[in-house]
């Protein structure tokens, strides 16, 4: 599944870019709270890292302007997303 909703975002992202803000970021945003909550398995933090990390190459630092600036978002959202982003790094 991650793999579609990457090659979606990268493919749609320079032409609909509301779009992916739209849906991508809000799924993005619930796979890493799940990560936050839970003892996410493997192929799951792999996958929520990988999308992260293709958002944010997208989208550059805008990426987590629009979670910080998003409704229910919190602090530990946006540093847990940098944290994904430095790490690909």
């Amino acid at each position: 599944m991650h793999f579609s909703t990457i090659d979606l975002s990268k493919k749609v992202y320079k032409i609909k870019q509301k779009a992916v803000v739209l849906h991508g970021l809000p799924l993005a945003w619930d796979l890493v709270r799940a990560g936050m909550t839970t003892s996410a398995a493997g192929p799951l933090r792999a996958a929520t890292n990988d999308f992260i990390s293709t958002l944010h190459d997208l989208m550059g630092d805008s990426l987590f302007d629009h979670t910080s600036s998003s409704p229910g978002s919190t602090p530990q959202l946006v540093e847990r997303m940098r944290q994904m982003v430095e790490k690909d790094s």
